[in-house]
């Protein structure tokens, strides 16, 4: 350690400007740090369920969904529907957005002397005016289950604009070009909610900043108070200080370099780099103070400090690099990342304390000696941080058991210990984000989306009919709401056409409804691969994890019952002579 400490001020002047150069350069890559809130993005990308939720958001358009939800005294209004109308066409300019569904385009099916006819609810943007025609609109509307409680609330006070946004989109950008059309198209006259994970992201992605800038500078404010009142001079509140800020600003350089991003858990590492390593510089100019009173020279006293408390650094550095570097054995990417970024500012900052620092003070002249008496006189406030080692030293017992009962009790709790956490409750009661999801959650069964792949011709009536008994027996539950698929659609041209909600038992009855999806912008949503494949989608009434874990084992439970194949048998392919008889 001796040869290293003279190495250090010998090498002063290179190392003031290697860090100086360094630190130009970390700066200029810190500026392209991003923010990631994607809590998809950070989940192992081996894992058979992300694979799976995935593959299911390529082949369907996308598992995000943005809900915009516009509140007036009653929806059914020229200006409102002129407004959901705007809205509608603004979000599919979009680049990014798969698709959108609202009253200005969704599908109806109408009954007509040949038949059903597919057609869009305000074909063409075509709003009625007169009183007469908006209250039979309302009318008509409320009493189809393909719109009430999924597009307008049953009290016609609360439409939605669903947007659903393909998987390989910048979704936090996405969702801020939605919120900002909406508040530019609507302004003040109506009230917006900004519901669905998309706007989650893009909100905490502006709360992350808001944060660093508000408790960055607090954590520096209170440092700096800490360090003048521990040496009282320019020199003992700079030196420590810069270590953290240069150890910050390397790490930022470091995650826009390697394109590591900001996220949930990494937006502390500044504050904890502040917090954590500021404690080396401290150590080190402190030890510079106290050798400097028998040294003839800042080199001497430099290379005697660093020569004593050099290796306690650095050893208090590798226990706490260590503790982060644990985080590596996490599967979840963004706990990887804080580990790395964080243990990576332990390693700065001690790199800085160790080299940085001690040729900083090799460069300057010794601190003044003071006189006896007014060095007392300025010590005697820190007789409160002696007391506590003299009492443990004196009553070495008592503080045992103490600390044994003190960890007694806290083992007690450990088994107390859930996994339990709701996204909407990381805002504040009154946030934008969450007053909008309890609106969903009260009108609309909530936001949060799931998804059940069924495998098999779709066209199958007993593939439709297997996913209607799917959707009812799931929709009969508290938490799982609003089941839809490609059936529903099938059961309600039925409804329209033979006044009969079910799917048709033959497969001629199923095509013949069919051919008139075909084409549909809808039809993306519920079918692909060729309708070899089909997708219930269904909402979770809360995005509280406790109440959604329940639901997916409920969900996973009940599909177990049900059968791996079905086989199924063309009637009219078989002979004569064995086919049922006719009711």
């Amino acid at each position: 350690m001796k040869d290293f400490s003279r190495k250090i001020t010998r090498a002063r002047t290179p190392i003031l400007i290697v860090v100086l150069l360094a630190t130009a350069v970390a700066a200029y890559f810190a500026q392209h740090v991003t923010v990631n809130t994607d809590l998809v993005a950070f989940l192992p990308k081996n894992d058979p369920h992300v694979r799976l939720f995935e593959e299911a958001g390529r082949k369907f358009g996308g598992n995000y969904l943005a809900i915009v939800g516009l509140e007036a005294d009653d929806v059914f209004t020229v200006d409102v529907l002129r407004t959901v109308d705007q809205l509608t066409r603004a979000f599919q300019r979009i680049s990014g957005v798969s698709s959108v569904t609202s009253l200005a385009n969704v599908i109806d099916f109408k009954e007509t002397e040949w038949g059903v006819e597919v057609a869009k609810l305000l074909e063409n943007g075509k709003i009625p005016t007169s009183p007469e025609e908006l209250q039979r609109l309302k009318q008509y509307v409320l009493s189809r289950s393909l719109y009430r409680d999924k597009l307008v609330s049953h009290d016609a006070r609360v439409t939605l604009i669903v947007a659903r946004l393909r998987d390989d989109a910048d979704r936090m950008e996405i969702a801020k070009q939605l919120r900002l059309q909406s508040k530019a198209i609507v302004g003040n006259r109506y009230k917006l909610y900004f519901a669905g994970l998309p706007f989650e992201m893009e909100f905490m992605g502006r709360l992350i900043f808001v944060d660093l800038m508000r408790l960055t500078p607090i954590a520096a404010l209170l440092i700096v108070l800490i360090l003048y009142l521990a040496f009282r001079n320019s020199r003992g509140v700079i030196l420590p200080f810069t270590t953290v800020v240069v150890s910050t600003i390397w790490v930022l350089g470091f995650m826009g370099l390697t394109g590591i991003p900001l996220s949930l858990v990494s937006a502390a590492t500044p504050v904890l780099i502040l917090a954590v390593g500021s404690a080396y510089g401290i150590h080190m100019l402190k030890r510079y103070e106290e050798e400097s009173l028998s040294s003839t020279s800042p080199e001497q006293a430099t290379v005697r400090a660093l020569q004593t408390i050099g290796l306690p650094i650095a050893l208090a550095a590798v226990t706490t690099l260590v503790g982060f570097l644990t985080l590596l054995s996490s599967q979840l990417v963004i706990i990887r990342q804080f580990g790395i970024v964080t243990g990576l500012g332990v390693v700065f900052a001690l790199l800085i304390a160790t080299t940085f620092v001690p040729a900083v003070l090799a460069h300057m002249p010794l601190p003044k000696k003071r006189a006896p008496g007014k060095r007392a006189a300025k010590t005697n406030w820190r007789w409160l941080a002696e007391a506590l080692p003299k009492h443990v030293l004196n009553h070495p017992g008592r503080w045992v058991v103490a600390a044994s009962l003190l960890s007694l009790v806290a083992a007690l709790g450990i088994p107390k210990i859930t996994r339990e956490v709701n996204i909407s409750e990381y805002f504040k009661p009154n946030s934008e984000v969450r007053v909008s999801e309890k609106m969903m959650e009260q009108r609309f069964g909530g936001s949060y989306p799931a998804q059940i792949v069924v495998h098999g011709d779709a066209k199958d009536p007993a593939i439709l009919q297997l996913m209607r008994q799917i959707e009812r027996r799931l929709n009969a539950t508290p938490w799982l709401t609003n089941p839809e698929s490609v059936a529903d659609l099938i059961c309600e041209m039925n409804r329209v056409m033979n006044d009969r909600y079910v799917v048709p038992d033959t497969r001629q009855g199923v095509g013949n409804l069919w051919f008139l999806l075909e084409g549909q912008d809808v039809m993306s949503q519920y079918v692909a691969e060729g309708n070899s494949q089909a997708q219930i989608q269904l909402r979770i009434r809360s995005m509280d994890t406790g109440i959604i874990l329940r639901s997916v084992n409920f969900i996973d439970r009940y599909l177990s019952t049900l059968p791996d194949t079905l086989v199924t048998v063309a009637l009219d392919s078989l002979p004569q002579s064995v086919r049922p008889l006719a009711d």
